[in-house]
């Protein structure tokens, strides 16, 4: 929800007030919780990866294709991967 705010503004991601947010709660809090952006959106992905110490992806059927791109985005970070059930 911070990302988004009341009304949809997915390029508030992009922003600075949006890390410095980030960073803000981080001082309060241990884990911060972010609904990020999907893999294949690479600058919100790049953005996100400047304010998180890890990263959970939630995959479909490609889940090895995703692991591997996420990795690409989020280097050094943890990893930890969801499959999503099927519908």
């Amino acid at each position: 929800m911070l990302a988004e705010g009341l009304h949809s503004t997915p390029e508030l991601i992009l922003s600075r007030p949006f890390e410095d947010c980030v960073s803000e709660l981080h001082s309060f809090y241990n884990f911060i919780v972010i609904d990020g952006p999907a893999v294949n959106n690479v600058p919100a992905c790049r953005a996100v990866n400047d304010v998180v110490d890890a990263a959970v992806v939630l995959t479909g059927q490609s889940a090895a294709q995703e692991l591997s791109q996420a990795g690409s985005l989020f280097p050094g970070k943890r990893l930890s991967v969801v499959a999503a059930a099927p519908r």
